[in-house]
């Protein structure tokens, strides 16, 4: 999740698709990562958890959800980035 939020740090609208690419060279996916389907053969691995990720985020108010599709880090919460704490379940919580 915390790279997600890097990511989207810079307060600017970002399309999740846009997004989740930007994820995956921030953390060094490879190309033959992204790649790698679910069991089902229908959805990319990472971009499925990269997707869970930004729900999980949202629901929590750390993202804002502005129209399907797109995404920004929500209005105060830069402060969860320098906050040092691993931002898991828990975090969210």
């Amino acid at each position: 999740m915390r790279p997600l939020l890097e990511v989207t740090s810079d307060r600017q609208d970002w399309r999740t698709g846009d997004a989740k690419d930007a994820v995956a060279d921030h953390v060094g996916i490879t190309e033959d990562d992204r790649t790698e389907l679910l069991a089902s053969g229908k959805q990319l691995a990472y971009a499925n958890r990269i997707g869970g990720a930004k729900t999980y985020l949202t629901k929590a108010g750390l993202h804002e959800s502005l129209k399907r599709g797109w995404v920004r880090i929500a209005d105060g919460r830069l402060n969860v980035l320098s906050s040092g704490e691993a931002i898991n379940n828990a975090f969210l919580q």
